[in-house]
């Protein structure tokens, strides 16, 4: 078993080191791109229309516009792109709690990544989220992202930094509900329902599989089984 180690990092962490974002945003496309369930390694350039498409859809059956509109495809996921939606994110200071899974040497390479956020209630469009999420804050612990180096699977990785994030929503919203969304099948599921989470329904505007779960109170979560 690999050891690593889990950091928590911030906007004034990246601000000291260029390197690190650049790595972080790398490392998330690629696992994005690849990822069997999502399958999101080209997008749809229509706004409206947005449907992904998998490296074999691309490569090996040569589809290279839309097969819902016609539009052309572009790669899915931009490094450049990613590194800015990561510093907005981080910008929100105390509403964002980032973290990853470093090896313990000099190149910190990183092995996973995990965060979450406040998310404001009022940029929810799905009905059903909504209602299950509502409450007198008027913003809902929203676990954003999680994924592990694919090498490294089933070494505790992916558990450690779910714990660390959902311990970190206990502590600062305990009577908020919150939510995530994911796929039916991707491996990370079983991990959030460890963690406590249920699911809540389909995700009928993006559909291929795409769930939405959630937490009725952050304080019912239970990062101890994980």
């Amino acid at each position: 078993m690999s050891q690593f180690i889990i950091r928590q990092f911030d906007k004034y962490f990246v601000e000291k080191d260029d390197h690190f974002l650049h790595q972080l945003s790398t490392f998330y496309c690629n696992i994005w791109r690849f990822d069997p369930n999502f399958a999101e390694y080209m997008q749809c350039t229509n706004g409206d229309c947005g449907k992904y498409f998998s490296y074999n859809d691309y490569h090996q059956k040569n589809i290279t516009c839309c097969t819902i509109c016609s539009s052309p495809l572009t790669d899915a996921w931009k490094e450049d792109d990613v590194a800015q939606t990561i510093i907005n994110l981080i910008n929100m200071e105390e509403d964002f709690f980032g973290v990853v899974a470093v090896l313990p040497d000099f190149t910190n390479t990183i092995l996973g990544f995990c965060w979450g956020y406040n998310k404001k209630l009022e940029t929810i469009t799905d009905k059903k989220v909504q209602q299950a999420v509502f409450n007198d804050s008027g913003y809902t612990p929203y676990f954003n992202e999680i994924a592990s180096d694919t090498s490294y699977r089933n070494q505790g990785i992916g558990s450690s930094l779910c714990r660390t994030l959902t311990e970190w929503m206990q502590r600062t919203s305990p009577n908020i509900p919150g939510y995530l969304h994911t796929h039916e099948n991707s491996p990370a599921r079983r991990l959030f329902e460890k963690a406590g989470y249920n699911f809540l329904c389909y995700d009928e505007k993006m559909g291929d599989g795409r769930i939405f779960m959630y937490v009725d109170k952050c304080k019912n979560l239970t990062p101890e089984n994980l």
